[in-house]
């Protein structure tokens, strides 16, 4: 693989400016592993391993001329395809294992990391979120502004996440969190619950 440089521009996020240079919205990956960058990976303001404008940026250099990927397909090759798993147990369709895909996966897949403490997944130790720690415990403001917290730190965690915002209620004694998900593109926001 060729390695090419650019600059950022001003106003441009991970998919944007892998469209711009590769001609395909889903090098963003590429482009996150070649200059070790971190969510959320642009910003206005320069930080380590987030990328601001005027920076230099290396990227895979196309080897043929620049094809646009199938919109059709765009959503679901971003944000993936995996197993439907309900309570605990994979879903059946006839004899057939169900599948998420696109931004129903992403949903599916932001559920299970908050549902998963933290060291709990054999080969993704960083994977889960503290929320698990905040069930059974004192219903009161200050585990409410932790459980915030915790959530929007392990939404923020996923690479197809752009930006996530977290309220949070006790319902009788359940904790009870709505976030509102930005997505990278070609997503658009969505809203989902999450109850322990």
């Amino acid at each position: 693989m060729r390695i090419a440089r650019s600059t950022v521009q001003a106003g441009e996020n991970i998919v944007s400016l892998a469209t711009r240079l590769t001609g395909n919205p889903l090098h963003w990956q590429e482009l996150v592993r070649l200059n070790a960058l971190r969510a959320p990976y642009l910003a206005d303001t320069a930080r380590q391993g987030v990328l601001s404008p005027g920076d230099t940026v290396l990227y895979p250099a196309p080897d043929s001329p620049i094809i646009p990927p199938n919109p059709a397909r765009l959503e679901e090759r971003t944000y993936l395809r995996d197993l439907r798993v309900l309570n605990g147990d994979l879903v059946l369709t006839g004899a057939n294992l169900s599948t998420n895909a696109g931004l129903d996966n992403l949903r599916a897949a932001l559920g299970r990391r908050l549902a998963t403490l933290v060291g709990r997944h054999p080969f993704h130790p960083a994977y889960g979120s503290l929320i698990p720690l905040h069930v059974g415990k004192v219903a009161d403001a200050s585990r409410m502004r932790l459980a915030i917290v915790d959530a929007r730190r392990a939404v923020m965690r996923d690479p197809r996440v752009q930006d996530c915002a977290v309220q949070g209620l006790w319902e009788q004694g359940e904790l009870v969190l709505t976030l509102n998900v930005t997505p990278i593109p070609p997503g658009t926001p969505f809203t989902f619950t999450y109850q322990t």
